[in-house]
């Protein structure tokens, strides 16, 4: 366990002590009212043997009180569980949404350069896998190990106030079960750690297989990449059997003394009872504390298993979001860097290079572009030739093989995703709309005034159309803006780019589902506020190539004039 980790365990506990405080309070009062059970079982089998033994019904108000007093504990008990459950199992939840946040607000300052230390599937493994063992270790988890606490410590007072002697040797083998259970336990922590990048191994080579699909069904490559993917499964389903394999071995060991205290109790119990130093009641909640301590025993496996692989994974976690310090550093470095070398951001490509997968033809090959500032650059090219594929490089949405990407004379691998997605805005064919208002869609994250919604909805022709509506800026719509038309939803998502414009912007073809005159209407009431941005815009009508600077022909890989 790293000493770090366990810090920032610590630091949460303590940044939530109000819920742990009484949270433990509640499961405390709640094992009490159950760790009582069998005595008042005891009460009442010797009153009623006593009672009978007298041949009276002396007992019979003592069988009342019992039972309500039976029934007060039982209440609280229902107290306490409800208590717990609102306070420490609600802590698992709360403590995953901090964890994935801090988990995403991490990754998304990231600039691309970490991405080849952390692939795709390893992310998201650790967002998944490990995200879910850490976040019980801050509630269920503390929940199991505190119950097995209680009930073990309540369990064997109770045991030594009936009969120390049946007691202790009842108990007599459990000291020397812990340290095997513990040698098990760490065993199963380190496969469980072997099983995880095994499983990051397996996710990453599903993304590789799924990015490089057209690739593979060209070259009939697929039944190779298939027999890939089987051996990596086999392989995390041989270590994840053998982290299960290994956790089974936990329950023959902790079901051994339990077996072996009724053993003795049923020998030396039975013969106290026989001699008069053990009563029926006595003996029966004697039986009901051997079986409460079999619980803890078959819990203990479990725990320890799961503070070891909670500890592991919330390492893992921790290990991104640590990133997050640094980049913020970083982030500050880039921004005044740019500013002081460059007042306007400029876009520069020099020697990209680019292919899905690791095989096939280059779809980018030895790519220079410089757009200078204020200018506008046209991308054309047929379908296919890899004008997206260059969008989304200069996006920093792709890493690129080889070469560099500069926004504002900075590499964009190096620089952190806050300070990028300062510097660009992205206009893309295919944007998604959720299925909410119109207004929600436009605004998403950032809020605005009706009045500028209105204004760049007239510049991209939608006002009137929105106006009509019943509910106009608040008109639901459906998932992915169904129920508007293709021409509408790109004109909508073009609008929430035009909201958010930065020194440098990437349009891929983003108007192309819109019928050339109302094209050129927008482009008209455009113009204006784009005069001094810098410009790549792909897209295949001339009627919008020619309001650029320079136009660049992309066509096998290979751009120019």
């Amino acid at each position: 366990m790293q000493t770090g980790v366990l810090k920032l365990y610590s630091q949460s506990l303590l940044r939530h002590w109000p819920a742990y405080l009484f949270g433990t309070f509640f499961l405390l009062l709640t094992s009490v009212s159950e760790i009582v059970v069998p005595k008042f079982i005891q009460w009442t089998l010797d009153a009623v043997h006593v009672s009978a033994k007298l041949g009276g019904g002396s007992g019979a108000a003592q069988l009342g009180h019992y039972a309500w007093s039976l029934g007060a504990f039982l209440i609280c008990g229902f107290i306490g569980r409800v208590g717990w459950r609102h306070l420490l199992a609600r802590r698992t939840h709360e403590a995953g949404y901090e964890l994935k946040v801090d988990f995403w607000n991490a990754l998304r300052r990231q600039p691309l350069s970490v991405f080849d230390r952390y692939t795709l599937g390893d992310l998201m493994n650790r967002a998944t896998g490990d995200w879910h063992a850490a976040r019980v270790i801050h509630g269920f988890t503390l929940v199991l190990t505190l119950d097995l606490i209680f009930f073990t410590v309540f369990a064997l007072v109770m045991m030594f106030a009936i009969d120390p002697f049946v007691a202790l040797l009842c108990i007599l083998i459990f000291p020397f079960l812990p340290p095997k259970i513990l040698k098990i336990a760490r065993k199963e922590h380190d496969l469980h750690l072997v099983a995880q990048e095994e499983l990051s191994s397996l996710s990453q080579a599903v993304t590789q297989t799924l990015s490089s699909l057209r690739f593979n069904r060209a070259t009939d490559s697929e039944e190779v990449k298939a027999k890939i993917l089987t051996q990596h499964a086999r392989d995390y389903a041989d270590r994840r059997l053998a982290v299960v394999q290994t956790g089974w071995k936990i329950y023959p060991w902790s079901a051994l003394p339990t077996l072996i205290a009724y053993g003795i109790l049923l020998g030396v119990g039975v013969l106290q009872v026989s001699r008069g130093l053990l009563t029926i009641g006595e003996f029966v909640a004697l039986q009901s504390y051997v079986l409460m301590l079999q619980g803890p025993l078959l819990e203990l496996g479990d725990c320890i298993a799961e503070w070891q692989k909670g500890f592991a994974s919330l390492g893992r976690i921790h290990e991104i979001i640590g990133l997050k310090d640094r980049v913020d550093r970083q982030h500050w470095h880039d921004v005044s860097a740019a500013e002081s070398t460059q007042p306007l951001p400029i876009l520069r490509l020099r020697e990209v290079f680019f292919r899905y997968g690791s095989e096939g033809d280059w779809i980018l090959n030895n790519i220079h572009l410089a757009v200078n500032p204020g200018e506008w650059a046209g991308l054309s090219g047929p379908i296919g030739a890899g004008k997206t594929t260059l969008i989304h490089l200069c996006a920093g949405l792709l890493p690129s093989k080889q070469g560099t990407v500069d926004i504002g004379g900075r590499d964009i691998s190096g620089v952190s995703n806050q300070w990028l997605r300062s510097q660009i805005t992205v206009m893309t064919q295919r944007s998604f709309l959720f299925a909410s208002t119109i207004r929600s869609n436009l605004c998403l994250d950032l809020a605005f005034t009706d009045e500028q919604l209105w204004e760049v909805l007239e510049k991209v022709g939608l006002a009137a159309d929105f106006s009509r509506l019943p509910d106009k800026l608040d008109e639901v719509l459906g998932e992915s803006g169904v129920n508007l038309s293709g021409g509408q939803r790109q004109r909508l998502a073009f609008a929430r780019g035009l909201l958010r414009l930065n020194p440098v912007l990437l349009i891929d073809d983003a108007l192309s589902a819109v019928d050339a005159q109302t094209e050129a209407k927008i482009l008209e009431a455009i113009k204006p506020i784009l005069r001094d941005k810098t410009v790549l815009w792909a897209a295949h009508r001339g009627s919008t190539l020619g309001l650029c600077h320079q136009v660049y022909h992309l066509e096998r890989g290979v751009l120019s004039l």
